[in-house]
């Protein structure tokens, strides 16, 4: 399995939904039901 082509939008996209699969051990089903009411950017590291 290759990175994602973080270079374009789509890379990008689908670089940021495998982080989010690996960081928080989520299941497929989960990120499909994730609305961006869910997420909390105010607690972000810089």
């Amino acid at each position: 399995m290759q990175l994602p082509d973080r270079s374009t939008f789509s890379g990008k996209r689908d670089y940021a939904i495998l982080r989010l699969l690996w960081d928080n051990a989520l299941r497929r089903g989960e990120i499909a039901r994730l609305n961006i009411s869910d997420v909390n950017l105010s607690d972000r590291f810089i």
